[in-house]
């Protein structure tokens, strides 16, 4: 009777035994998911995401590239980190209990569901697609990189080819709010629109003006759902929609226009109607203070350069009669203010950012002038309420007015650190008397 003698193949020292396709594949889903690899960043030099070009059915496949954004073309994204900052953190799922691992110039790195699903939309199919997405760019490890590009983040966005701003996956009633805000925006002009809040919003008299058949209230909650989407509640994107030459909204595969929702914006503005559904009792939904009519009016008074905006020719006199300021430096500081008056409403993680984002956009607006030479640098390893301290000193000292920020420390000092007296007085006694109406 034959015997069957097992052995047991070892590879001599020195010998590497290729590895089968299922050892590989082991190997990358069990392998830890690092930080991008960051290469230090020469003067004026930013990093950008390169997308390499796949159909939907492709993994995604990213790379870290540095590149002067003054002779190079990309777009910007500006997007919700949700509740993390998974790809530079120790967090191990995202916000919704999951993360994506992708490759990354031959390294994992961890990026949320949300961040994935705008990049995987972003991505072309035969090109490769240059994205500036801040969560991969910067190294927030490093904080004198954090403070360097936070000085230019407005000059990021502004320099870029768009800004394509990632609402979202989409949703069941996406089509249907879609479709119910273009017969809005096709049939209502809203500069002729008059008094509509004299009508309520489920009133078919005013619909049947413009051939429009009045909406149920369960559309009408869509709407509502939509305008306060998380995005619309962001602190920071009010600067980066504010700082964009050109932006382009998507919500999954719809792509929506910054004029097309300027102009629903105003509807819905002007008519009332999303304050009446708020006061529905019969409706207990929670919903954000602030929505797509707060962030889209004061962006596009903006970018319209009103008297107070000091690229207006007649910046320096109405600065003049308004505040009795007659240097360049006391009016930059004074806008500066007026831009934390603008946004004080909107979510903020992080609570020195109510400061350094303005600053930013501040910043990119005076350009090569010598008040930029004055601000203040952002400084991370500070406290927030040193932060808030050194900047209402600043204002004060150089407008020789009151700050709005002296509130957050002279009414409620133990508030401070958090700025929650800063942004609570200011949404309650401030807000009818910034220049944004």
């Amino acid at each position: 009777m034959s015997t069957i003698k097992l052995e047991t193949s070892v590879p001599k020292a020195g010998v590497n035994k290729p590895k089968s396709r299922l050892g590989l594949i082991w190997d990358r889903w069990t392998k830890p998911a690092e930080e991008p690899p960051y290469r230090p960043l020469p003067e004026y030099h930013i990093r950008v995401v390169n997308i390499k070009p796949g159909s939907t059915e492709h993994p995604l496949r990213l790379k870290l590239e540095i590149v002067d954004p003054r002779k190079f073309k990309y777009i910007a994204l500006s997007y919700t980190w949700d509740h993390d900052h998974v790809a530079q953190s120790d967090a191990s799922t995202g916000p919704d209990g999951a993360t994506r691992v992708v490759p990354c110039g031959g390294t994992d790195v961890k990026i949320s569901e949300n961040l994935y699903d705008a990049l995987c939309q972003v991505r072309d199919v035969q090109s490769g697609v240059p994205v500036f997405v801040d969560a991969l760019c910067i190294n927030f490890a490093n904080s004198q990189e954090r403070e360097n590009y936070l000085e230019i983040m407005g000059h990021i966005y502004n320099r870029a080819a768009s800004v394509i701003v990632w609402l979202g996956k989409k949703e069941p009633h996406s089509d249907e709010v879609m479709l119910i805000m273009r017969k809005f925006v096709n049939a209502i002009d809203w500069r002729r629109m008059g008094d509509g809040s004299s009508y309520r919003f489920h009133d078919p008299r005013f619909f049947s003006n413009y051939g429009i058949e009045p909406l149920t209230l369960k559309q009408w909650r869509q709407i509502r759902a939509f305008c306060h989407m998380r995005w619309f509640t962001r602190y920071w994107a009010f600067f980066e929609l504010a700082s964009a030459k050109q932006a382009l909204f998507l919500w999954g595969e719809a792509c929506m226009e910054y004029n097309f929702l300027i102009d629903f914006g105003m509807i819905l503005g002007l008519s009332g109607w999303l304050d009446e559904l708020q006061q529905d009792p019969a409706d207990e939904a929670d919903e954000p203070a602030v929505g797509l009519t707060h962030m889209l009016g004061p962006v596009s008074r903006l970018k319209s350069t009103p008297p107070w905006h000091p690229k207006h020719a007649d910046h320096a006199i109405w600065m003049r009669d308004n505040y009795r300021l007659e240097t360049e430096e006391q009016r930059a500081w004074k806008f500066f203010e007026i831009m934390l008056q603008s946004a004080e409403a909107f979510e903020c993680r992080d609570p020195r950012d109510k400061v350094y984002a303005p600053l930013a956009f501040a910043r990119h607006l005076f350009g090569g002038k010598p008040v930029n030479k004055q601000w203040p640098r952002p400084d991370y390893e500070r406290p927030a309420d040193q932060v808030l301290r050194t900047f209402s000193n600043a204002i004060e000292q150089h407008t020789w007015q009151p700050s709005i920020l002296a509130t957050a420390y002279e009414t409620q000092p133990s508030q401070s650190q958090d700025m929650e007296s800063y942004e609570e007085r200011g949404r309650s006694e401030r807000r009818g008397r910034t220049p944004f109406g």
